[in-house]
């Protein structure tokens, strides 16, 4: 309580959290009859604990050691005793101390040094006035003891009669002490029950026993009894987290399903508090996969979808030796076709978004000339010998210059040429089941979607044509036809593959060299045409759509959106293609 009078009150009296009882008002009692005997206050208590606590010697003198103290020794002892600045070394209760003071008072002990150097004394004189040296002193002294015992009887009968109202309210804040609690979640609700006031940190209460109960949200709610005595009290809680239902629903449903970090197996339905929790799905056949879920309060469903196992986007592979060489691109939306500005537009409107809902991996060249003609040997195709060539200026369906005819200067690098739809459409079946893959040819959309490789440019380098040297083989100077590029590759006709550099996304002779079979139907325009990346099956399907011109083509030809067509059946010395490998399930 720190309610201190200077040199009357003991040092746990100085402190708002000191252990105080009836040694404490024994000390202030000593230190009236200290006053009463010497004259003069008690050095303050504080002072004398710190030097007490340095020098190891107490400051105040003993009064049982003082010269011509007239006083018992007993008594004397007695107030010394009270007057301990350590608070265990004092009488701890009035009954423990009352004795002393009593043995130290009977009559007979009390001392006159004059009177017993001088003998037995005379008859008593019949003024019944006394020696002021002899009485004035010791008069005044046991007058002042007189009251301090009197003092001392009061106190005793208060003691005997406290209880928890008859106390003061300096008595009731003197048995308080602070009273805190602390509860794991931070922040969580404290009340205590059998009390009218609210709970605060540090609130002061009296001894006793209280039902402690802390609640927070998504924690069940606890309720403690704690014993509250003389000094501080600091409670430490800790809620439980309330359990829910945790579920998985993966695609495939015969996914196995882990939770990586906690200890039980995981089953649907299982209660969980609440938390984070790291999902693993896996299943033969595809993609491992693992995903952060926050489970809280209420029941979770948690839904995963695996992906096939396969490559990842932008990963260059081969399903077999002599298989094409596949990238894997990714998903997206694009628009597609042309702007009405455009210059060479043809067949390319009107300008829509498609989007395409899977990666897949395309050809990152055409088909060559030995990976084809791997195909027909192993198959045993019959591809055909009837080919439409360009010589001399001249448009000519010629015999015997089939695909493999060494007179057009192919080598097996070189894209394959002279071969139809019907051709390619046996080419993918018969890789699909050499490699247990799905191939086939691109969807119109999806090899838009590939040359332009997020590009809005009318070429994939850009809008002009100074690029066409570099990334395309375009109508070659060498030809006996009137158009001309600026430049020559030295090829008549096809160059190897690769020659030429790439788009963004890897991607070699998109443009230029030979024109690409798709799986599309031919229809004039993109009215109503597939929005979602599959293959427009309607219109005309006598003949299929061919997409990025050739060696033979001009450079208004050599566009992104630029659209051909041909009939399913026949051959072209312009016309090869490229394939898809389809990853998703």
């Amino acid at each position: 309580t720190a309610i201190a009078s200077a040199g009357y009150s003991p040092p746990e009296q100085y402190e708002s959290d000191g252990a105080q009882g009836a040694w404490t008002d024994i000390y202030a009692l000593s230190a009236l009859c200290y006053r009463a005997i010497t004259g003069d206050v008690p050095m303050e208590a504080t002072r004398r604990q710190s030097q007490l606590l340095r020098k190891q010697t107490d400051p105040l003198p003993c009064l049982a050691e003082m010269p011509a103290v007239d006083y018992s020794p007993a008594f004397l002892e007695a107030v010394d005793r009270g007057l301990r600045v350590i608070e265990t070394e004092r009488p701890q209760s009035l009954d423990e101390w009352l004795p002393r003071l009593e043995r130290a008072a009977t009559p007979g002990q009390v001392r006159d040094s004059e009177s017993s150097q001088a003998g037995p004394p005379a008859s008593p004189p019949a003024t019944h006035q006394t020696d002021k040296r002899k009485t004035g002193r010791g008069g005044s002294i046991a007058a002042w003891l007189v009251a301090g015992l009197g003092l001392l009887l009061v106190i005793v009968w208060l003691a005997t009669q406290q209880d928890a109202g008859q106390s003061t309210t300096s008595a009731r804040k003197s048995a308080e002490q602070p009273f805190t609690v602390l509860v794991e979640p931070v922040g969580a609700r404290v009340r205590v029950l059998n009390i009218g006031s609210p709970y605060r940190a540090r609130m002061e209460l009296a001894a006793g026993a209280y039902q402690v109960e802390a609640s927070a949200p998504g924690y069940a709610t606890k309720t403690e009894t704690v014993v509250h005595g003389k000094a501080p009290t600091l409670h430490r809680m800790a809620l439980s987290r309330l359990e829910q239902p945790f579920t998985v629903l993966v695609e495939p449903a015969n996914a196995r399903v882990r939770i990586l970090n906690i200890g039980p197996p995981y089953r649907a339905g299982m209660e969980l508090p609440p938390g984070s929790y790291r999902v693993e799905a896996s299943a033969a056949g595809y993609k491992t996969a693992t995903e952060s879920v926050a489970h809280g309060s209420v029941p979770t469903v948690w839904r995963m979808a695996l992906h096939k196992a396969g490559p990842d986007v932008g990963e260059r592979f081969r399903d077999c030796a002599g298989c094409p060489e596949m990238v894997v691109l990714p998903s997206g939306t694009f628009r597609m076709g042309s702007p009405s500005w455009e210059q060479g537009r043809g067949d390319e409107g009107p300008v829509h978004e498609v989007t395409i809902g899977a990666s897949f991996a395309l050809g990152v060249h055409e088909v060559t000339v030995a990976e084809y003609g791997r195909f027909v040997d192993e198959a045993g195709y019959s591809a055909g010998s009837s080919c439409v060539t360009y010589e001399d200026g001249k448009v000519e369906n010629r015999t015997g210059r089939g695909w493999r005819n060494p007179s057009f200067g192919q080598s097996g690098e070189h894209p394959v040429t002279c071969v139809s739809w019907e051709d390619a459409q046996a080419y993918v079946r018969w890789l699909s089941a050499k490699t247990g893959k799905r191939y086939r040819l691109p969807i119109e959309s999806e090899w838009e979607y590939a040359v332009r490789a997020e590009t809005r440019t009318s070429r994939y380098w850009g809008d002009g044509v100074s690029g066409q040297c570099r990334h395309a083989n375009g109508a070659d100077a060498s030809t006996d036809f009137s158009w001309r590029a600026d430049c020559d590759d030295g090829h008549a006709r096809t160059s190897p593959v690769g020659s030429y550099a790439s788009n963004d996304w890897g991607l070699h002779d998109m443009l230029g060299n030979v024109w690409e079979w798709t799986e599309d139907c031919w229809n004039d325009s993109y009215a109503g045409s597939p929005r979602d990346g599959s293959a427009w099956l309607r219109g005309n399907c006598s003949a299929r759509v061919l997409r990025g011109g050739s060696w033979v083509s001009v450079p208004r030809i050599l566009r992104s959106a630029v659209r051909g067509r041909y009939v399913t059946g026949l051959r072209d010395v312009s016309i090869g293609f490229r394939v898809v490998r389809t990853l998703a399930p």
